[in-house]
Protein backbone atom coordinates (compact mmCIF):
# COMPACT_ATOMS: atom_id res chain seq x y z
CA UNK A 1 0.00 0.00 0.00
CA UNK A 2 2.78 2.39 1.09
CA UNK A 3 4.40 2.20 -2.63
CA UNK A 4 1.55 2.69 -4.59
CA UNK A 5 0.97 5.40 -1.86
CA UNK A 6 4.65 6.32 -2.82
CA UNK A 7 4.16 6.39 -6.23
CA UNK A 8 1.04 8.47 -6.33
CA UNK A 9 3.06 11.37 -4.37
CA UNK A 10 5.75 11.32 -6.60
CA UNK A 11 3.58 11.59 -9.54
CA UNK A 12 1.59 14.27 -7.94
CA UNK A 13 5.32 15.83 -7.23
CA UNK A 14 6.50 15.63 -10.76
CA UNK A 15 3.25 17.67 -11.57
CA UNK A 16 4.18 20.53 -9.14
CA UNK A 17 7.27 20.58 -10.16
CA UNK A 18 6.20 21.37 -13.72
CA UNK A 19 3.15 24.16 -12.96
CA UNK A 20 5.87 25.69 -10.70
CA UNK A 21 8.39 25.81 -13.78
CA UNK A 22 5.64 26.98 -16.38
CA UNK A 23 4.45 29.74 -13.40
CA UNK A 24 8.03 30.81 -13.32
CA UNK A 25 8.45 31.03 -17.18
CA UNK A 26 5.67 33.08 -17.63
CA UNK A 27 6.01 35.52 -15.02
CA UNK A 28 9.14 36.23 -16.62
CA UNK A 29 7.96 36.85 -19.57
CA UNK A 30 5.58 39.16 -17.35
CA UNK A 31 8.48 41.38 -16.18
CA UNK A 32 8.61 43.59 -19.24
CA UNK A 33 5.34 44.81 -19.34
CA UNK A 34 6.15 45.71 -15.85
CA UNK A 35 9.30 47.54 -16.63
CA UNK A 36 11.55 44.83 -15.33
CA UNK A 37 13.76 42.41 -17.23
CA UNK A 38 12.75 38.80 -17.83
CA UNK A 39 15.24 37.44 -15.10
CA UNK A 40 14.68 39.96 -12.58
CA UNK A 41 10.66 38.48 -12.67
CA UNK A 42 12.08 34.70 -13.15
CA UNK A 43 13.76 35.30 -9.82
CA UNK A 44 10.75 36.50 -8.17
CA UNK A 45 8.64 34.27 -9.30
CA UNK A 46 11.35 31.24 -8.11
CA UNK A 47 10.86 33.60 -4.65
CA UNK A 48 7.10 33.21 -5.12
CA UNK A 49 6.84 29.36 -5.58
CA UNK A 50 9.24 28.25 -2.79
CA UNK A 51 7.94 27.26 0.44
CA UNK A 52 11.12 28.52 2.27
CA UNK A 53 13.32 31.19 2.34
CA UNK A 54 16.18 30.49 -0.65
CA UNK A 55 19.97 31.46 -1.29
CA UNK A 56 21.29 33.04 -4.27
CA UNK A 57 22.87 29.22 -4.89
CA UNK A 58 19.84 27.90 -4.57
CA UNK A 59 18.23 30.51 -7.52
CA UNK A 60 21.37 30.26 -9.93
CA UNK A 61 21.28 26.61 -9.86
CA UNK A 62 17.09 26.14 -10.43
CA UNK A 63 17.29 29.27 -12.70
CA UNK A 64 20.16 28.34 -14.50
CA UNK A 65 20.92 32.06 -14.48
CA UNK A 66 25.04 33.55 -13.24
CA UNK A 67 25.44 33.99 -10.04
CA UNK A 68 26.39 37.51 -11.24
CA UNK A 69 23.39 37.89 -12.97
CA UNK A 70 21.00 36.44 -9.23
CA UNK A 71 22.53 38.77 -7.04
CA UNK A 72 22.37 42.09 -9.48
CA UNK A 73 18.70 41.11 -9.90
CA UNK A 74 18.17 40.27 -5.98
CA UNK A 75 19.56 43.60 -5.03
CA UNK A 76 16.82 45.39 -7.24
CA UNK A 77 14.20 43.35 -5.92
CA UNK A 78 14.88 44.00 -2.73
CA UNK A 79 15.30 47.50 -3.94
CA UNK A 80 11.86 47.46 -4.84
CA UNK A 81 10.63 45.98 -1.50
CA UNK A 82 9.63 42.65 -3.30
CA UNK A 83 11.99 40.71 -1.71
CA UNK A 84 13.91 40.72 1.60
CA UNK A 85 16.84 39.09 2.86
CA UNK A 86 16.71 36.61 6.10
CA UNK A 87 19.79 35.22 8.00
CA UNK A 88 18.42 31.79 9.28
CA UNK A 89 20.08 30.23 12.47
CA UNK A 90 23.25 27.67 11.68
CA UNK A 91 23.12 29.10 8.29
CA UNK A 92 26.55 30.52 6.87
CA UNK A 93 24.51 32.47 3.65
CA UNK A 94 21.56 34.42 3.74
CA UNK A 95 18.23 33.68 2.56
CA UNK A 96 15.96 35.03 0.70
CA UNK A 97 11.95 35.32 0.48
CA UNK A 98 9.69 36.93 -1.35
CA UNK A 99 5.79 39.15 -0.57
CA UNK A 100 3.50 36.41 -1.28
CA UNK A 101 0.31 38.87 -1.03
CA UNK A 102 -0.65 40.24 -4.23
CA UNK A 103 -2.32 43.10 -3.62
CA UNK A 104 1.02 44.40 -2.00
CA UNK A 105 2.88 43.32 -4.92
CA UNK A 106 0.29 44.88 -7.45
CA UNK A 107 1.21 48.36 -4.80
CA UNK A 108 4.45 47.58 -4.91
CA UNK A 109 5.02 47.47 -8.63
CA UNK A 110 2.50 50.29 -9.46
CA UNK A 111 4.54 52.66 -7.05
CA UNK A 112 7.93 51.54 -8.67
CA UNK A 113 6.01 52.48 -12.52
CA UNK A 114 5.02 55.65 -10.75
CA UNK A 115 8.17 56.68 -10.33
CA UNK A 116 10.17 55.66 -13.45
CA UNK A 117 6.89 56.85 -15.94
CA UNK A 118 4.20 58.96 -14.58
CA UNK A 119 6.58 61.52 -12.12
CA UNK A 120 8.51 62.19 -14.66
CA UNK A 121 6.43 63.00 -17.35
CA UNK A 122 4.77 65.43 -14.78
CA UNK A 123 7.86 67.00 -14.13
CA UNK A 124 8.27 67.56 -18.09
CA UNK A 125 5.20 68.91 -18.38
CA UNK A 126 4.60 71.29 -15.36
CA UNK A 127 8.61 72.60 -17.13
CA UNK A 128 6.48 73.30 -20.52
CA UNK A 129 3.32 75.41 -19.46
CA UNK A 130 5.13 78.64 -20.75
CA UNK A 131 6.78 78.12 -24.16
CA UNK A 132 7.81 81.89 -25.68
CA UNK A 133 7.41 82.76 -29.33
CA UNK A 134 4.25 83.33 -31.75
CA UNK A 135 0.75 82.34 -29.74
CA UNK A 136 -0.69 80.94 -32.90
CA UNK A 137 2.38 78.73 -33.08
CA UNK A 138 2.68 78.17 -29.57
CA UNK A 139 -0.94 77.67 -28.62
CA UNK A 140 -1.21 73.95 -30.27
CA UNK A 141 1.44 72.87 -28.28
CA UNK A 142 0.34 74.32 -24.82
CA UNK A 143 -2.81 73.05 -25.30
CA UNK A 144 -1.50 69.46 -26.15
CA UNK A 145 1.17 69.89 -23.21
CA UNK A 146 -2.29 70.45 -20.97
CA UNK A 147 -4.05 68.26 -21.96
CA UNK A 148 -0.93 65.62 -21.23
CA UNK A 149 -0.75 67.27 -17.57
CA UNK A 150 -4.77 67.02 -16.87
CA UNK A 151 -3.92 63.42 -17.97
CA UNK A 152 -1.00 62.59 -16.27
CA UNK A 153 -2.34 64.15 -12.53
CA UNK A 154 -5.44 62.39 -12.91
CA UNK A 155 -3.43 59.05 -13.36
CA UNK A 156 -1.52 60.01 -10.69
CA UNK A 157 -4.66 60.64 -8.54
CA UNK A 158 -6.10 57.56 -9.22
CA UNK A 159 -2.82 55.81 -8.43
CA UNK A 160 -2.35 57.68 -5.30
CA UNK A 161 -5.62 56.39 -4.06
CA UNK A 162 -5.12 53.01 -4.80
CA UNK A 163 -2.06 52.74 -3.48
CA UNK A 164 -2.95 54.31 -0.14
CA UNK A 165 -6.15 51.93 -0.01
CA UNK A 166 -5.58 49.36 3.04
CA UNK A 167 -7.38 46.46 1.16
CA UNK A 168 -8.03 45.25 -2.13
CA UNK A 169 -11.04 47.92 -3.01
CA UNK A 170 -10.02 47.69 -6.85
CA UNK A 171 -10.47 44.31 -6.95
CA UNK A 172 -13.63 43.79 -5.52
CA UNK A 173 -15.18 46.90 -7.41
CA UNK A 174 -14.06 45.45 -11.09
CA UNK A 175 -15.60 42.12 -10.25
CA UNK A 176 -18.25 43.66 -8.89
CA UNK A 177 -19.03 45.55 -12.44
CA UNK A 178 -18.35 42.47 -13.85
CA UNK A 179 -21.31 40.46 -12.62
Amino acid sequence: MQKNQLNFNYRNFMKLNKAKQKFIIAWGNLGPNWGINRIMAQIHAFLLVSNEPVSMESISENLHVSAGSVSTNMRALIRWGLVERKFVPNERKAQYFAEKDMDAIAKIVLKERKTRELDPILRLVDDLKNIEGNPEETEPFENMIKDVSNYAKEMDKVLSVYMDAKSNWLFKLLNKLKK
